[in-house]
């Protein structure tokens, strides 16, 4: 029995409904503790590393992998939780955007290779003094803390479409 395994989530499908739909079609992982390393957003779709029985042991060196993402851009509107799921913020009109002019957006892509710090969305899972900053954003009480942030580093980004 693998303990180390890939799985395809779906877009919609958060990672525990993934894990709980693989171990449906394999009821030999019923009773094994089972985790995710690296987290998939629900409308994100891809490969979700998930790790079994023992492999959870292993957990820390596992979420030091490097990471790919494909992404569409849809400009004009800005949301809460910075996705499509987001309730619209309220000062977004089309008067508040500017035309999206295309030298502009190559070159920003150009200059995003690198190393920076970026801070968590709020309507993320990582937790900010053991409470998850979307259980923290829900309730209303991220004004009083800093999003705490992390280390980032693209390697290669370009466009198409355009």
């Amino acid at each position: 029995m693998p303990d180390i395994l890939n799985l395809y989530k779906e877009r919609g499908e958060t990672p525990l409904q993934r894990i709980e739909r693989y171990r449906t079609a394999h009821p030999e992982y019923k009773n094994v503790p089972m985790s995710y390393a690296g987290r998939l957003d629900p409308m994100a779709e891809g490969v979700l590393l998930v790790l079994a029985g023992e492999a959870n042991k292993r957990k820390s060196e596992f979420l030091g992998f490097e990471k790919e993402y494909t992404f569409d851009v849809l400009f004009g509107f800005s949301t809460d939780t910075y996705d499509l799921l987001g309730v619209l913020a309220d000062s977004v009109t089309r008067a508040s955007h500017k035309a999206v002019r295309v030298p502009l957006l190559l070159e920003y892509v150009s200059q995003m290779p690198g190393k920076r710090a970026q801070k968590y969305p709020p309507f993320s899972s990582k937790p900010l003094e053991g409470v998850p900053l979307f259980v923290r954003a829900r309730k209303g009480e991220l004004e009083e803390y800093e999003l705490p942030e992390h280390q980032i580093e693209i390697y290669e980004a370009s466009q198409v479409g355009l």
